[in-house]
């Protein structure tokens, strides 16, 4: 739902966010985070008396570039819906709009911004993690602002800020006024005071905004800037903590699927349901310590796991009739947790190569083969993995002509999910085994052809060919 409030100089929407507010210059902000597109205009109002649109995603930048006219764009390169590209090419080539690349991504991995540096004499590339300043600097660079103005900025004594947006932040130190007339205000709250329920009641009254103190701004800032900062780093904590704790490879497997000709943005939006699927996990103490185990085991367990979703993702969006990142994050979990019913390390590793049950005794065969489904077991409790995740993990040995295990499911027998992470996890297997040896892939596809030619999995390998440019 989009609340939209007004005032005599003050405009905000929760959904499109649209401020206005006496404004010098209109400038076009664009994430995908929402914190970003609710913290930094307030916290650039306070400097600048500019007025902003803000969008999270390409489409809404675009269609809000068509129809307004800006200063300056501020954009982070990848969005959910694609890069920042088009926006940048369509505002340089028809309007001549400065760009800020707001982004912790290095510019020579931003495809299509070759010339980014070069293309405006004031566009300018700024790094999230280095801190708001920066960006502060760089705007009043590039919207060539004086002293002047920012003492014409700076002059009220007091500064409106959204009712909607204290209902989700609460910083400290500041207090909040009703405007009652040109002049004169009166505190609704006292510092360290803000309570819901009184909110609530001047939202009843169709109290749009408050108003804050100019000598408060500083404090609120503080508050302000280290929320940001923390949203900031988020997305590369998550990875972060992946890798350094779990040991997980996440360059490796990235790497391999652009050799293969993977489309990278595809390729993020599997790193961003990796997020999305740890920060699940974390939520709950109990599977948490169940996810922490992967540190413990060895390198093809996590290897292989994280191989297999980097596999699938990118299918599903290709394939594209699914919501791709509740795929993402189906795949997620069962990719991470599909082997967990496994009591004995070595297992993994027989378990994924051409070998004669005669290698096992009865006792580990059994263990093998009834290890989907003690995962399932094991993991049936946690409400964070739907019926479709626990189905995957259990049903993640059958084969296309039913040769597989548990319940020697065929192709037209096993659900198109479960399909489709089988084919990305026996490759995935195939590649670890051939030492990421990418040139192999061809190979197993085509030996593979008509094992995969049947029922579900038929999707799942024509696209996966079609991606790689290879003729099925």
């Amino acid at each position: 739902m989009t609340h939209l409030l007004k005032s005599k100089n003050f405009l905000y929407r929760i959904e499109g966010f649209l401020w206005h507010n006496q404004f010098m210059f209109r400038v076009l902000l664009v994430d995908s985070g929402e914190q970003i597109l609710e913290i930094l205009p307030i916290l650039l109002i306070s400097e600048y008396n500019f007025e902003f649109v803000a969008a999270s995603s390409l489409a809404e930048a675009i269609k809000h570039l068509e129809s307004k006219e800006f200063q300056l764009i501020i954009s982070e390169y990848q969005l959910d819906d694609g890069n920042a590209v088009p926006l940048y090419e369509k505002g340089l080539a028809q309007l001549g709009i400065p760009f800020i690349l707001y982004s912790d991504r290095p510019l020579d991995d931003c495809q299509g911004l070759e010339n980014f540096l070069t293309g405006h004499h004031q566009n300018r590339l700024v790094t999230k993690s280095g801190g708001l300043d920066p960006l502060l600097a760089v705007i009043q660079d590039c919207m060539v602002i004086t002293e002047g103005d920012l003492q014409s900025a700076q002059s009220d004594p007091y500064r409106p800020i959204p009712i909607h947006f204290f209902k989700k932040y609460q910083p400290q130190g500041v207090s909040l006024f009703i405007k009652l007339s040109e002049h004169k205000y009166v505190k609704a709250f006292l510092e360290g005071e803000i309570d819901q329920e009184r909110l609530d009641h001047y939202l009843e009254k169709k109290l749009d905004c408050f108003y804050i103190q100019r000598e408060d701004f500083p404090k609120l800032r503080v508050d302000l800037k280290s929320l940001l900062q923390s949203q900031q780093a988020s997305e590369f904590q998550e990875l972060s903590f992946a890798q350094d704790v779990l040991g997980l490879n996440f360059d490796l497997c990235f790497d391999c699927m652009k050799e293969l000709g993977l489309d990278e943005e595809q390729l993020e939006s599997v790193n961003k349901g990796v997020n999305n699927t740890i920060d699940l996990v974390k939520n709950n103490n109990d599977l948490f310590g169940l996810f922490k185990q992967l540190k413990k085991t060895g390198s093809f367990l996590k290897d292989h796991s994280l191989l297999t979703l980097y596999i699938a993702g990118p299918i599903a969006i290709e394939i594209g009739e699914w919501d791709s990142n509740v795929v993402i994050e189906k795949m997620g979990l069962a990719a991470f947790f599909h082997d967990f019913g496994l009591s004995k390390e070595e297992l993994v590793i027989v378990e994924n190569e051409s070998f004669s049950n005669l290698r096992l005794d009865k006792e580990n065969l059994k263990a093998l083969r009834n290890h989907p489904r003690k995962a399932v077991e094991l993991l049936d409790p946690f409400d964070e993995l739907s019926l479709d995740t626990l189905s995957i993990i259990e049903h993640h040995h059958e084969l296309p002509d039913g040769s597989g295990y548990p319940d020697g499911l065929k192709g037209s027998e096993i659900t198109e999910l479960g399909a489709l992470f089988n084919f990305s996890h026996n490759l995935a297997c195939f590649i670890i085994q051939n030492d990421y040896d990418m040139k192999k892939i061809r190979g197993f596809l085509m030996m593979n052809k008509r094992l995969y030619s049947v029922g579900h999995y038929l999707r799942p390998y024509q696209t996966f060919c079609k991606m790689i440019g290879f003729k099925s």
